[in-house]
């Protein structure tokens, strides 16, 4: 039994990827039941005749119109018989190959014998027969009928008003213009295939093209154009001798009624408004001399295609990805479309509404689910993701606050080795997790971008301090500029920006052994405006306007092979094998950096050289018309954003730079560039001298112009040979001297005698300040007299905010790193096990701050903050501490009502951080909390 139960549901589950398309398929087939798909399909038809164009009427079909002309003369219609006598014995001088009358006579009058005598003469004309209400022909005046082919003239009008067919025969009555066209081929003596003969001429009215057996079903036509197009004559200008005779010689010609309300008819090129019902017989006979009747070869196919059709095509998407599943279905239906039209093209009209629809709608179906599917896969593995990372980061937390903890105590070196050691190792395990969260989240959609506006060399400066002491371990020289273009502080979300530009950092450090790791910043809006020869706005038009920025980090390091670039930005992947054993990485930075910048709305390219000068060019730059160029080994990375400037609230004054003149002495033309583009930002001009014979020709050719030089001490080791010689050239003009060193060399500057010394990377205010206390005293010394807001020391800081917190953790390893960061502030927290122990803490006494936990078994964070706003009308600053980091978790905190966020594991800098906006924000005192006020 269990053997049976388990091959059904095998069965079962190997026939689940076709209920897409069998659903689609019995809906479709019920429609098309019900005629539905026809009507669909005839809204394609004019359509496709507009698309194939009018194409010109057989020259041997000629019409004479029983019109409004002919009406004025002869009087209202109908008219006696004896016009058409006259018209066949007119006609008769040329010999007609056949003459066919859109004319129904079913009443006898005296003017019978007259004509039938006349169309017994001729023996080529064609009489109409009209169709009882079963659809056979009613026989006409005997004398009439005897002497002429018969022809049905019952026409098909579909819901639209539009025909589109006729029925070869009614009974044994072949159509009028099937007739027509029979009497032709006899009058030329042609046969009309090797199978089919004319029958015997002699009984006229058994003169039939083919057997009712052997002729279609329908005859689809096709409509070479406007009905006005076609070659036709009033009758009054015919009998009255106006039309030439000769334009009748050897042509089928067809009289018929063009009278206003007479047999309307509506075509693909004529609707509105229609034509007549002559000119269907007139194309019939169009169709039969040219032989392009439409053919519509899939009717018969149709439903058993549905059958096949729906089904297969959803097994066949069920094998493909989302991505290509979306390809897939947009192209069938393009194509099959593009398919029709071609068709038609060649006279053959296909279905196009019901394929479209069928592929659409099962297409459709599949992509549902397969999204139905993935967004459950991808809403387990977030919740899966979220759940790891706060059971990854409470562990890292502790092992990461322990260690902080344990450095702090004395040790001996060996044991300072291992606990540096340890917490590096805790350290890179977060990184880790924090990659892959981020690299998730991306992947998810779930990742969102703030704007705040904050100080862009701020930003830099941090970054820079954070991978300089690596840096400064390999002997690479670190530095930044930032265009006088760029505002100082823009809109984004620096936490992001912070990330993209840690990791090329991080990257640039770690694959340069000796050299430098430069770090531009530029407004890309207005360097290609430069570089074009366009007008460019001045510095300060950037302030509050969009901009795009791009951020360049140049290195001097390994660089990357032509043949490796391509893998440089796939999750997961390195240049190579040999990279990943020898640097480390997991291959998720790039990746995450590059998607980071497009979400803030740019990209993110590299630039290479790699040790045998081949430079290639990686990633997605802005423009595809630039040719990467690079002349120094390594490679540069750059990401662009798009931002907008805040305008200070304070009014922009001139430097009191402006206008000097600083003599660099710099072997390097990139960090001397770099300098130059800082100096002139604040208005001052430079003097490049590469080496001391150059220092030696600007002072001698510029000696009045400079007011102060700037030495690398890094790049000049012999500092008192290029001191002797600077100042044996000064003279009496001496100007002061700065020399920039990075900090392991900055002592041989001190055992010279010099105290100007700025230690690399170069701060932006570090430098501007040096320059001013240099250059002018008197600026120094005001600023030197003005008040200075520094940041509190940690032991002073809970002196400068005093506040009281409660701290709800119920792990016992976060609560001791947690409540030893509060110490170093200078905090003494009270602690609570879970939400339950938090409101019993407020009923004894109050807090300013709780720092809340929001995983904590009873009464976890987000409930017992909830009952907090419940119970109090001005509650305390509730902070929350957790270690997930997902955009929901944020908003189901910010609903509750938390005020601020720590992610765990947080250090003392995001503790003060998030302390200094509580202690802002306080509004209540403890001493106002009285028991009254808190219920």
């Amino acid at each position: 039994m269990g053997g049976l139960q388990s091959h059904w549901h095998q069965l079962f589950k190997s026939l689940r990827p076709l209920w897409p398309g069998t659903v689609t398929a019995v809906f479709m087939l019920a429609l098309l039941r019900l005629g539905v798909w026809e009507s669909l399909e005839n809204l394609t038809y004019h359509f496709l005749f507009k698309m194939r164009g009018e194409q010109a009427w057989d020259d041997r079909i000629v019409l004479i119109t029983l019109d409004e002309a002919s009406a004025d003369h002869y009087g209202p219609f109908p008219w006696s018989r004896d016009l058409y006598t006259q018209l066949i014995q007119t006609l008769d001088v040329v010999q007609p190959s056949a003459i066919g009358f859109d004319l129904i006579w079913s009443e006898p009058t005296a003017e019978d014998d007259a004509l039938g005598e006349a169309l017994m003469l001729n023996g080529s004309v064609a009489l109409a027969l009209a169709a009882d209400g079963k659809g056979e022909p009613i026989a006409s005046v005997p004398i009439l009928d005897s002497t002429t082919f018969p022809g049905h003239v019952d026409k098909n009008v579909d819901l639209d008003g539009v025909t589109r067919y006729v029925y070869p025969y009614l009974g044994n009555v072949p159509t009028l213009g099937l007739s027509l066209e029979s009497i032709h081929r006899q009058s030329l003596g042609a046969m009309i295939s090797p199978n089919v003969s004319l029958v015997d001429p002699g009984p006229l009215a058994d003169a039939p093209l083919f057997s009712p057996a052997a002729a279609p079903d329908r005859f689809w036509v096709n409509w070479p154009g406007s009905a006005r197009h076609l070659a036709q004559h009033s009758l009054w200008n015919v009998l009255e001798g106006q039309v030439p005779l000769e334009v009748f010689r050897n042509k089928i010609v067809l009289v018929g009624a063009t009278l206003t309300g007479q047999d309307p008819l509506s075509t693909a090129f004529d609707v509105n408004p229609p034509t007549f019902g002559v000119y269907l017989h007139a194309a019939v006979v169009h169709n039969l001399l040219r032989n392009n009747f439409l053919h519509r070869p899939l009717d018969s196919w149709i439903g058993l295609l549905i059958v096949l059709g729906g089904p297969g095509l959803s097994f066949w998407l069920h094998t493909c990805s989302l991505r290509r599943q979306r390809w897939l279905a947009g192209s069938l239906c393009l194509g099959w479309a593009g398919l029709g039209v071609l068709l038609f093209y060649g006279n053959v009209w296909i279905p196009i509404i019901n394929p479209i629809f069928l592929m659409g709608l099962t297409s459709g179906l599949v992509l549902f689910k397969t999204q139905v599917q993935a967004t459950a896969t991808l809403k387990a593995r977030s919740e899966f993701l979220a759940m790891m990372s706060h059971e990854l980061r409470t562990p890292i937390n502790g092992v990461i606050g322990m260690t902080g903890m344990l450095l702090e105590t004395p040790l001996t070196a060996d044991q300072s080795h291992y606990a540096n050691v340890i917490r590096s190792s805790g350290e890179t395990i977060l990184a880790l997790v924090n990659d892959i969260l981020d690299f998730s989240k991306i992947e998810a959609g779930h990742l969102e971008v703030e704007d705040h506006p904050f100080n862009l060399r701020e930003c830099i400066e941090d970054c820079l301090d954070l991978v300089v002491i690596k840096a400064r371990e390999k002997n690479v020289e670190m530095a930044y500029a930032v265009a006088p273009e760029v505002p100082e502080i823009i809109r984004g979300d620096i936490t992001r920006i912070r990330q993209i530009l840690l990791n090329l950092l991080s990257n640039a450090v770690k694959f340069t052994a000796t050299g430098d790791v430069l770090v531009w910043v530029r407004c890309l809006d207005r360097a290609i405006a430069r570089r074009d020869g366009q007008a460019t706005p001045g510095p300060g038009s950037a302030q509050e306007s969009p901009l795009m920025l791009e951020f360049a980090v140049a290195d001097s390091g390994i660089g990357i092979p032509p043949q490796g670039i391509q893998w440089l930005f796939k999750p997961f992947m390195q240049v190579d094998a040999s990279t990943s054993r020898k640097y480390g990485g997991t291959g998720l930075g790039l990746v995450i950096s590059q998607r980071l910048s497009v979400l803030m709305g740019g990209t993110l390219w590299v630039v290479s050289r790699d040790g045998e000068g081949s430079v290639s060019q990686g990633g997605t730059p802005p423009r595809d018309d630039l040719a990467p160029q690079r002349d120094y080994q390594g490679s540069t990375f750059y990401f662009t954003l798009r931002t907008q400037g805040v305008a200070s609230p304070e009014p922009s004054l001139p430097s009191p730079l402006a206008g000097q003149c600083a003599l660099v002495l710099e072997s390097q033309q990139r960090h001397y560039q770099l300098l130059e583009q800082q100096l002139a930002s604040w208005g001052m001009t430079t003097e490049w001298a590469r080496s001391q014979e150059e220092m030696v020709q600007q002072i001698t050719s510029t000696l009045n112009t400079i007011t102060v030089a700037l030495i690398n001490a890094d790049t000049f080791p012999e500092l008192p040979s290029v001191l002797q010689n600077l100042r044996a050239y000064m003279g009496t003009r001496a100007f002061p001297i700065i020399f920039l060193a990075s900090l392991d060399r900055s002592q041989r500057v001190v055992r010279i005698g010099f105290s100007s010394l700025l230690t690399k990377p170069i701060r932006h205010d570090q430098m501007h300040d040096m320059l001013i206390k240099v250059l002018v005293p008197a600026v120094a010394a005001d600023a030197a007299l003005s008040p200075a807001v520094s940041e509190p020391h940690h032991q002073s800081f809970s002196q400068k905010f005093p506040l009281r917190i409660l701290m709800a953790e119920d792990n016992p390893v976060n609560q001791t790193v947690g409540l030893h960061l509060l110490k170093r502030l200078g905090y003494r927290a009270d602690t609570a096990n879970n939400g339950q122990e938090v409101l019993d803490s407020l009923q004894r006494q109050w807090y300013d701050v709780i720092l809340m936990d929001v995983h904590m078994p009873e009464v976890d964070g987000l409930m017992a903050t909830r009952q907090i706003y419940q119970r109090w009308k001005q509650p305390p600053r509730i902070v929350a501490m957790t270690a997930s980091d997902y955009g929901k978790d944020r908003r189901d905190c910010e609903d509750a009502g938390m005020v601020d966020y720590l992610c765990k594991p947080f250090r003392v800098d995001d503790l003060k951080r998030v302390l200094r906006r509580c202690a802002a924000q306080k509004t209540v005192s403890i001493e106002d909390q009285t028991p009254a006020s808190r219920s």
